[in-house]
């Protein structure tokens, strides 16, 4: 089978066809052939244009392979799985352009279509899309901004109520989140307090104030060492502390001696 780069105007005289117009598109998958009698321009592959050529070369099949019409471009190609989708009656480019221009001319139903096929196939649909995104990462990122850019409005909207939807859900890391970017404005140089270790402080102390022993609703967290005197965000540096005995000491020295965690 000759290459589809090698299909020169002559060959295509007798199949009255005019011309081949390559094109790059779709990856380069997929190139124009044009010049049909009574038919538009219409995209096909290297192997249906390779196919073609021979076969207007020598004048006669090239396969004995049984050949199939595509309803669409009226070309004989192969009855295999390399040019036709199992069964279908358009050769796959033809098929291809049928869809997109259905998918123009339907866009509701096409979106509706789209969203029930995501919904049941929930799984499938979210490891393509992280696969694309892990093969096309440089293109992705840049899709996004450009999208970001273009729509910044939209953009910020859906982000704060995403970002609201997830804080009521669970506000513990958003706080979390707050408060080591607090103490990385003071430069502290331990900045590794963690939700489990927070939670292990509090039972060490019974879920208790450190300073007045009552046991509060909530309890904040009462660095010993202040941090804007150098003290580090870290478990041996925090104590539990309800929310009137943190406002008395501020940051000053402990209200009664405590003894931290060591660990």
């Amino acid at each position: 089978m000759r290459d589809f780069a090698q299909i020169e105007s002559s060959h295509l005289c007798p199949l009255a066809m005019k011309n081949v117009v390559f094109m790059q598109k779709y990856h380069t998958k997929y190139v124009i052939l044009s010049g049909y009698e009574g038919s538009a321009n219409y995209l096909h592959t290297p192997k249906q244009l390779a196919f073609l050529g021979d076969q207007m070369s020598s004048q006669e099949s090239i396969t004995d392979t049984p050949v199939k019409d595509c309803s669409r471009c009226h070309v004989s190609f192969p009855d295999t799985l390399d040019f036709f989708y199992r069964k279908s009656r358009r050769c796959k480019p033809c098929h291809i352009v049928n869809a997109k221009e259905w998918a123009e001319n339907n866009p509701k139903r096409r979106k509706e279509i789209v969203n029930n096929w995501g919904a049941n196939h929930r799984e499938e649909n979210r490891l393509r899309s992280k696969n694309y995104s892990l093969r096309n990462r440089d293109k992705r990122k840049a899709q996004l901004k450009n999208w970001r850019d273009n729509n910044r409005s939209r953009f910020n909207k859906t982000s704060r109520a995403r970002r609201k939807r997830a804080y009521i859900a669970n506000p513990k890391p958003f706080k979390m989140a707050n408060e080591k970017h607090r103490a990385a404005r003071f430069n502290c140089k331990i900045n590794d307090l963690t939700n489990a270790q927070w939670e292990i402080i509090k039972e060490q102390f019974c879920h208790r104030c450190a300073y007045c022993g009552i046991k509060p609703k909530r309890l904040t967290k009462d660095h010993v060492i202040p941090l804007i005197k150098g003290g580090n965000h870290t478990i041996s540096n925090i104590v539990p502390a309800c929310h009137s005995c943190n406002s008395k000491k501020k940051d000053g020295p402990v209200l009664r001696p405590v003894q931290p965690l060591l660990l």
